[in-house]
């Protein structure tokens, strides 16, 4: 009589080999989009902290120069930024946009600022 059995350990074998390799690439699929989201947020920070500098430089040359009406691509650390000031009765604006030079993807930070009289803020917004 034959053992009709033969072999059926290792289809077993290959059977849950099979399964912990689904299980495995799914995990490293899922840490692979973690470390894609931690890099995009760190990216978003970055071009963040450009903007904010950008605020800060605009209130520093609007102290010594009040006709200041901004700069255009301000190379900063790890990117640049564009300063946009504009002056109306109600007060000054200044919207600052930081971008990374170095990132694959372009995710522009837009901070705009509003100014009361002696460069006070008096709102502050991420557009």
């Amino acid at each position: 009589m034959k053992d009709d059995r033969h072999g059926a350990a290792l289809l077993l074998a290959i059977g849950y080999l099979a399964i912990l390799s689904t299980f495995a690439g799914a995990y490293l699929a899922g840490v692979h989009r973690t470390v894609d989201g931690f890099h995009r947020a760190e990216r978003i920070q970055t071009a963040r902290a450009l903007a904010e500098a950008g605020v800060d430089r605009a209130i520093v040359m609007l102290k010594s120069d009040p006709a200041y009406a901004g700069e255009e691509d301000l190379v900063l650390g790890e990117g640049t930024v564009t300063i946009v000031v504009s002056t109306s009765d109600s007060g000054t604006t200044i919207t600052s946009t930081g971008v990374l030079i170095r990132s694959e993807l372009d995710w522009p930070q837009r901070l705009e600022v509003s100014l009361s009289t002696g460069a006070t803020i008096s709102s502050w917004e991420w557009v």
